[in-house]
C-alpha cells in the first residue's frame, strides 16, 4: 500500500537533504550486537518521546496503527516528570532525600503563583523588558523571606520522619538548619530549585533564555504549578499558609517515594495502545521508524545542500 508520507498529488517533488541522512533532530542509532547474549539496541540522540497521547495525535495515533514498543513515562503525566525522579549529588554520588526534592518543590510553586500574579499585572511592554531569570530571582527572595522563615519558627527544624518508597519503614531526617537560615538555600538546594524550574518553564533551557510568556496563563487559566499533585486545593500557593509548611513537605515527600515505588513495580513496554491513558510515552523501538514511514515512496536526495532558490511560478525568474 502506499506510505503514510506518499506523494499522491500530480507536482513533481524531489526533497533535499544536506545530511548524509534525512530525520533532522530525530536521529536513532543502533547499537550492533556484542555477542555473550547481549543484542543490538536502538538508541534516540533526539526525539525520545510521544507527547500528550489521546486520539487527536498523529504520531501516536501511527504508532498504535504500526504496533510500536513504547512505554508509560514514570508518573503517568509528563516526560522526565521531577516528581517522579532519584535524584543524585554528582559530587558525593548519594542519593538526595525525597522531602529535600519535596521542600524545593513546594517552593518553586510558591514562587510561580507569585510571578503568575506579578506577570498578569504588566503591560506587553514590559513583559519584553524583563527575563524569567530575573523576575524568578526577585520572588525567591521575597517568598523566602515573607514565608518560609516564619513557617520554621512555628517548629520546622529538627527531625522528621519520612515514609520510605515502599513505605513499610521510615527514614528519619535531622536537621541542622537554624530557622533563620530558612531563607538561604544550600549550594544543592539552589540547583535542584532552578534545574526545576528549567524543567517547567523553558523546556530545560536556561532562565535567562526564556521569555516571561511562559509564566503567563490566559485570562482565568491555571498557573502550571495547579496541576500540581500537591494536596492543597489553593492556587494562592504564595499566600497559602500551610502550602510549603512542614507538614505540608512531609505530605509531599511520601508521595513523592509512593510515586517512585510504584513506576518501579508498574513500568511496562508494550505494543502502542489507545487505553485511555493520555500521559507521554517512551520510544523503546526507536524513533527512526516514524521517519522511515514518512520518507516511504518520497524521492530524497541526501548530501544535496540548497544553494540558491529559483521562483518560476510567475513568468518571470527571481533567485535568492
Amino acid at each position: 500500500g502506499e506510505g503514510e508520507g506518499s506523494n499522491n498529488n500530480k507536482n513533481s517533488i524531489v526533497i533535499l537533504e544536506a545530511r548524509s541522512r534525512i530525520g533532522g533532530r530525530v536521529h536513532t542509532e543502533t547499537f550492533p550486537s556484542r555477542g555473550e547474549g547481549i543484542g543490538s539496541v536502538d538508541v534516540d540522540l533526539g526525539a525520545n518521546y510521544i507527547h500528550a497521547c489521546t486520539k487527536d495525535q498523529p504520531v501516536f495515533q501511527l504508532a498504535v496503527k504500526h504496533k510500536i514498543q513504547t512505554a508509560v513515562v514514570a508518573g503517568g503525566r509528563n516526560f522526565e516528570d521531577t516528581e517522579v525522579a532519584q535524584w543524585y549529588n554528582v559530587g558525593s554520588g548519594q542519593r538526595i532525600q525525597s522531602i529535600d526534592i519535596a521542600r524545593m518543590h513546594t517552593l518553586l510553586w510558591k514562587i510561580d503563583s507569585y510571578m503568575t500574579r506579578l506577570v498578569r499585572k504588566m503591560k506587553p511592554e514590559q513583559i519584553q523588558k524583563y527575563s524569567m531569570a530575573s523576575l524568578f530571582e526577585v520572588c525567591r527572595k521575597s517568598i523566602l523571606k515573607r514565608f518560609f522563615i516564619k513557617a520554621h519558627d512555628r517548629g520546622g527544624g529538627g527531625e522528621r520522619k519520612v515514609p520510605t518508597e515502599d513505605n513499610s519503614t521510615t527514614t528519619t531526617c535531622s536537621s541542622s538548619r537554624s530557622p533563620a537560615d530558612d531563607r538561604i538555600l544550600t549550594k544543592i538546594e539552589e540547583k535542584i530549585l532552578y534545574k526545576l524550574a528549567r524543567r517547567a518553564y523553558g523546556y530545560v533551557s536556561n532562565l535567562e533564555d526564556t521569555s516571561l510568556e511562559f509564566v503567563r496563563p490566559p485570562p482565568g487559566g491555571e498557573t502550571f504549578s495547579s496541576s500540581s499533585s500537591s494536596s492543597s486545593s489553593s492556587s494562592r500557593f504564595d499566600t497559602d499558609d500551610r502550602f510549603g509548611s512542614p507538614e505540608h513537605v512531609r505530605e509531599e515527600a511520601q508521595e513523592i517515594n509512593s510515586k517512585i515505588f510504584k513506576s518501579k513495580t508498574t513500568l511496562k513496554v508494550e505494543a502502542a495502545k489507545d487505553d485511555g491513558n493520555k500521559g507521554d510515552r517512551f520510544v523503546v523501538d526507536g524513533y527512526k521508524w516514524l521517519i522511515n514511514l514518512l520518507a516511504d515512496k518520497l524521492p530524497i536526495q541526501t548530501e544535496r545542500e540548497v544553494i540558491s532558490i529559483k521562483d518560476i511560478s510567475g513568468g518571470a525568474s527571481s533567485s535568492s
